[in-house]
């Protein structure tokens, strides 16, 4: 399997006043779940931004999500399971992770082909170092 990591926002420093920890424990759930429901082919993981928000991806190749579950993946216990897809778990990360993301004012959305693979999207608003009060610099994350 191959992961790979890429910035394609073309911007050298990228500064995002949020809650570091409860960011990377959403960004870690999701690579950790794209490593785990794929088997071979490829996770990347990639973020762009636009005028008011920073993009994150976790893009896998992997086993997908039936069209039908997609509208039950973020409810709390819930676990695709079918032929080769029962995997270890509560059903919780992905319930939590958009908890999380919501509190932080972001969303956190799902497109997936079955057999094909799923793209995992955070997105959270941005703050450029032009805009960004000097007493929240210490709760920003640097990518």
């Amino acid at each position: 399997m191959e992961i790979s990591f890429a910035n394609t926002s073309h911007k050298e420093e990228l500064l995002i006043t949020s809650d570091e920890t409860r960011l990377k424990q959403v960004l870690i759930n999701l690579i950790n779940n794209a490593i785990k429901y794929t088997e071979k082919g490829s996770v990347k993981v990639d973020y762009n931004t636009n005028a008011s928000h920073v993009i994150f991806r976790v893009s896998d190749t992997g086993v997908g999500i039936h069209p039908d579950n997609i509208e039950t993946i973020f409810e709390r216990f819930v676990k695709i399971e079918g032929e080769n897809t029962v995997k270890d778990g509560t059903g919780l990360g992905l319930a939590i992770s958009k908890s999380i993301i919501e509190t932080l004012g972001g969303e956190l959305a799902v497109s997936s082909e079955l057999s094909k693979g799923s793209v995992f999207t955070v997105t959270l608003p941005l703050q450029t170092a032009k805009t960004l009060p000097s007493s929240n610099s210490e709760n920003a994350l640097t990518a």
